[in-house]
């Protein structure tokens, strides 16, 4: 997605914001990832396709803001 609309997408998250303004650079493309009701920005992708993942093991996790 664009820059604006990526902004318009995340308009409710101050850290997104931020990350969108200072990570996106202007006239680039960023990506957004849904899982569910769980939207994030990424500037990924990190793997080609999730069939790829065979198994996955959460040892830790930690919400953030």
């Amino acid at each position: 997605m664009t820059k604006p609309e990526s902004l318009d997408l995340f308009k409710a998250n101050p850290l997104k914001i931020q990350l969108n303004s200072s990570k996106v650079k202007e006239n680039e493309l960023t990506t957004s990832y849904r899982y569910g009701v769980f939207i994030n920005l990424c500037l990924g992708p990190h793997i080609p396709n999730l069939n790829m993942i065979k198994s996955l093991h959460i040892t830790k996790n930690s919400a953030t803001n």
